[in-house]
């Protein structure tokens, strides 16, 4: 370029609209995103928000309590942030949204945590109500804690007046779901065996309980029978379990009727002996214990085996073999030792034959000892310990003795072999101990119960209930319907100080349970006054006070009662929340059911669950009419994170450390239905979407600079093709991003929107749009025609962006032009619609869909010769597009020729285009075959005319204008009329 070249285009830099914006290239996440929370805050944007929508269609998502009790971590932080984009959505879609969030703040690891910070145990000198004082205010400090967390993530809501567990008012609809339970003849008192935990000393639901792997002894265990076997004397019956320390309560051997047994011969040790076993299992049984010389002496069937008794191998007392329908020939010898006390089967069994179902074990683990030992094993007072068993084990940890029990029954010849067995095992979910059964007088809502009016048990009403419910994915309809097909009875009883206490008295002389509604119903009101501390404050509220004989019934009027110690089942105060929250807080009691609960996808077993329980039981429906599962978070090692494991972080600092956006752009952009890993590194990857999403919403707004809406936007029918092309794509994109969003799948919706800005807007539209931006008149229709798209793209892309970086959608609204019918706030305005502008053009999507495969093409040959220095600017480039027959065929259908080549140069940002079909193109080397359009060659040449310094295109009009030697005629006109 000469030095008169370059002065011209110094003179005429002036001219150019180049972009100009205040909008900033670097986020700035930590320092944006707090002043932005305190504005919200301050302007009460959340109130602003509910005010907008008074009056419109509700659509609620309830919010599933999380546990008052640490940190909120990150699977509960991207809980929060997934129902905030949800309920953010339907906002902008232009429903009554209102979020109200709550916390579940009663419960052992509350109160586990207090008793630590008291040494471990409760002071015999503190009363029950200073305990529970001190639990409340552990829990409200975490609300608090928790409250800021969640509002860190940019999440909106009721946050200074969220539901609590612990509010009387939420306590007396608790016990009103219990009264109607009661009323309807759900509730049962019975003592039957549960899953208890020894740790927390308190029974357990199936909900409470996780499977961790363990390794126990397998014992092969012989029991003497008291006469012969099948006409054969000294024969043992063998039996086979896993929980040796169990063996104490043993008071049965089950077998199977139809299964076949062996009664066998065998030397062991050198010592000959006689036993049954299922035949199906002989030959095992003989290999894992080494017997030598086995030979079958009987094959019997087991219903010969009525009437035949064996020797408890502990006590020494006469117990029955009898018949079970669960007895399998899996594992195991096919007789099954059958502990009543100890097992949901083995209570069952012996409820059908008369045994009684001991239970030796006290609350802690521990055996009892000394009188109460014997009593529970229904020993005779004169009980001669001739073998040393009661002394061995009383007052022991049962699994610290489980050892000690395999070694004593060898010594006494009973064992036939042990081994190590590697098995899954219930554990309690807060202690993280193993749990055992154990047969203790519960509370229970019956499941299979029928009401009055009703044909259907409660089991099948809840079944038929969830087929009605919306189910995403999908299948959590199969998962927690087979959930619900095997579950038992629900233990709604535990044995604590902190929660909701079961309003039942009962009668100190008689032990008889005194309840019914109207008692209930004098508690409710008790409660709704002073709180559910009314029951533990015996100084302020005797018996006599808190239940007077006014409202006793008869049976118990003058009688001396005691308040019964259980409290619910946390599970049973959250299941409530239909109840205590849906109907009955002001702003949602008239918007029962749910549209949404939005939880992980344990509470298929848990909340979900529960919630259906109480409410189709109470309510006749389910509390939710859709329900959407996220998987859990986990580590680099895919393991599930969890606080207790360390695997996991505050969410807050997360937030501090990366910023809200960039973490709530990285749930949106994962498929939260598969296990979620989550490191800062992989959230950090989230920022090349954000980068693109970001920037490319930077690119627009810049050249919009000098764009007024009302005043510059034109007309539909004033674009050009290319124009409604990208507004069609838009439109495209508005319907499958909606459409993902509305089936919750979040990533594919962000996958859809990084597709639009990367592909159609700056790798097409952008690219191509520039020269005409950047060159044309100021205020002629050739820029303001792209400015109007820029424009209508702009507004489009920030409201699609808003449920999900919150913050940046929010700054990018305030640089934006708007008309002044929009609202202040990204988050108080409409998600976008198609309209006369914003509207599908299928013929338009197939023209540009060819044409841009074409400068798809062009520009990689064009890219490799700028690679060679042999071109610099794409206007430095004439290219020739060989077309085969076919291909032309398929152009035709888009324009002639000539006009094809009229408007391809700047569809392709090259200086001049020519289609060639005439030519052998594969047999001409200057042409290039293309890679992905069929019937494509491609030549580039490097153009000789002279180059317009203000566009940079050389179209051979260079100097056409005498005053302006160094512009094309375009440009010298641009000039000549600015």
């Amino acid at each position: 370029m000469t030095e008169e070249a370059k002065a011209a285009k110094e003179r005429y830099k002036s001219t150019v609209q180049l972009p100009q914006t205040d909008f900033p290239m670097k986020a700035g996440l930590s320092e944006r995103e707090p002043a932005l929370q305190k504005q919200w805050a301050e302007t009460d944007l959340y109130g602003r928000i509910r005010a907008a929508r008074k009056g419109a269609r509700a659509w609620v998502l309830h919010d599933g309590p999380p546990y008052a009790n640490g940190d909120a971590h990150t699977g509960t932080g991207m809980n929060k942030i997934l129902k905030d984009m949800v309920v953010k959505l339907r906002t902008m879609q232009g429903f009554d949204s209102p979020y109200v969030p709550g916390w579940d703040c009663h419960g052992l690891p509350i109160e586990h945590n207090v008793l630590k910070e008291l040494g471990g145990k409760k002071p015999e000198e503190m009363t029950s109500v200073k305990l529970r004082e001190l639990c409340l205010d552990y829990a409200n400090g975490y609300v608090d804690k928790q409250r800021g967390q969640f509002k860190s993530t940019g999440t909106l809501g009721r946050w200074e007046k969220p539901y609590l567990t612990t509010n009387p008012v939420y306590e007396a609809n608790v016990l009103r779901v219990f009264r109607d339970l009661y009323h309807k003849g759900y509730i049962t008192r019975a003592k039957r065996p549960v899953h208890w935990s020894w740790a927390a000393q308190s029974a357990l639901a199936e909900a409470e309980l996780e499977y961790e792997d363990r390794t126990d002894p397998s014992i092969y265990v012989l029991m003497p029978a008291t006469g012969p076997v099948a006409g054969v004397e000294n024969v043992s019956l063998l039996i086979w379990t896993t929980t040796p320390w169990t063996m104490p309560a043993n008071r049965a051997i089950a077998v199977a009727k139809d299964a076949e047994y062996a009664l066998l011969e065998y030397t062991q040790a050198g010592k000959t002996a006689r036993m049954v076993v299922a035949e199906e299992l002989r030959e095992d049984i003989a290999t894992r214990a080494k017997l030598e010389s086995v030979k079958v002496l009987k094959h019997l069937k087991g219903a010969e085996l009525a009437g035949v008794k064996y020797s408890q191998p502990l006590w020494g007392f006469e117990c029955p073999v009898v018949f079970a329908d669960y007895v399998t020939l899996g594992d195991g010898t096919g007789l099954v030792h059958t502990a009543p006390g100890h097992g949901k089967e083995d209570f069952e069994t012996g409820k059908r034959e008369g045994i009684p179902a001991v239970c030796p074990v006290s609350p802690t683990g521990q055996y009892y000892s000394g009188d109460r030992l014997r009593e529970e094993l229904e020993l005779p007072k004169d009980f001669k310990d001739e073998h040393g068993w009661f002394s061995f084990i009383e007052g022991k940890l049962i699994w610290k003795v489980n050892d000690g029990i395999v070694a004593k029954l060898r010594e006494h010849g009973l064992l036939l072999h042990s081994e190590p067995f590697p098995h899954s095992y219930p554990h309690c979910w807060r202690t993280h101990t193993p749990v055992i059964f154990r047969v203790t007088e519960q509370w229970f809502v019956n499941i299979d119960h029928v009401e009055e009016g009703e044909t259907r048990t409660l089991r099948q009403r809840i079944l038929d209930e969830i087929k009605q419910v919306q189910w995403f994915p999908a299948w959590g309809e199969k998962r927690i319907s087979a959930m619900v097909e095997n579950r038992p009875d629900w233990c709604i009883s535990r044995q604590r100080f902190w929660g909701i206490p079961i309003p039942a008295f009962y009668d100190v002389e008689s032990g008889e349970t005194c309840i019914d509604t109207e008692t209930v119903d004098h508690v409710i009101s008790l409660v709704t006054q002073h709180g559910s501390n009314v029951w533990y404050d015996d100084a302020n509220w005797p018996v006599e006070k808190l239940l007077p004989d006014a409202v006793r019934p008869d049976k118990f009027k003058g009688r001396k009662l005691a308040k019964m110690d259980d409290i619910f089942d946390v599970w049973f105060e959250s299941g409530a929340s239909h109840r205590a929250v849906m109907l009955a807080d002001d702003e949602l009691k008239d918007k029962f059911p749910a549209n949404l609960y939005l939880e992980g996808d344990d509470q298929h077993r848990g909340w979900f669950q529960v919630s259906l329980i109480l409410s189709v039981a109470t309510q006749g429906k389910s509390p939710f009419k859709q329900c959407l599962t996220s998987a859990f978070v986990v580590d680099e090692k895919g393991e599930k994170g969890s606080k207790s494991k360390g695997n996991i972080w505050a969410i807050d600092q997360g937030v501090r450390d990366l910023g809200a956006d960039l973490i709530r752009l990285y749930f949106a952009s994962v498929n939260t239905s598969e296990p979620i890993p989550v490191t800062y590194d992989l959230i950090r990857g989230a920022g090349d979407n954000y980068r693109k999403l970001r920037n490319t919403w930077r690119t627009l707004v810049a050249n919009l600079f000098d764009f007024k809406p009302e005043q510059h936007a034109l007309a539909y029918s004033e674009l050009r093709p290319l124009d409604q092309w990208v507004l069609s794509r838009a439109a495209a994109l508005v319907e499958e991003v909606t459409a993902c969003w509305e089936r919750y799948e979040f990533h594919h919706a962000t996958r859809a929107l990084v597709q639009f800005c990367t592909v159609e807007l700056s790798a097409q539209y952008i690219d191509v749009s520039k020269d005409a931006l950047y060159c044309e008149a100021k205020e002629g229709p050739a820029r303001r025609r792209i400015q109007t798209v820029y424009w209508h793209v702009a507004t489009l892309l920030v409201k699609l962006m808003a449920p999900v970086t919150v913050h940046t959608a929010e700054e990018m609204w305030q640089y934006l032009p708007k008309l002044k019918s929009e609202p202040d706030s990204v988050h108080l305005a409409s998600w976008p619609k198609l309209d006369d502008t914003l509207r599908a053009r299928p013929e338009l999507d197939k023209r540009y869909k060819l044409l841009f495969r074409l400068k798809a093409e062009s520009d990689r040959v064009l890219d490799r010769l700028r690679k060679e220095k042999v071109i610099g600017k794409g206007y430095d480039a004439n290219v020739t597009l060989g077309c085969s027959a076919a291909l032309m065929s398929e152009l035709a259908q888009h324009g002639t020729p000539e006009q094809l080549q009229a408007e391809l140069p700047e569809l392709l940002n090259v200086s001049k285009l020519l289609l060639d079909a005439q030519s052998d193109h594969g047999a001409l080397q200057e042409f290039e075959p293309a890679t992905d359009v069929q019937g494509l060659w491609v030549k580039v040449l490097a153009s000789a005319e002279q180059a317009c310094v203000r566009c940079f295109r050389r179209t051979g009009d260079v100097g056409s204008v005498k005053e302006h030697a160094f512009l094309c005629a375009r440009c010298a006109g641009v000039v000549e009329g600015a």
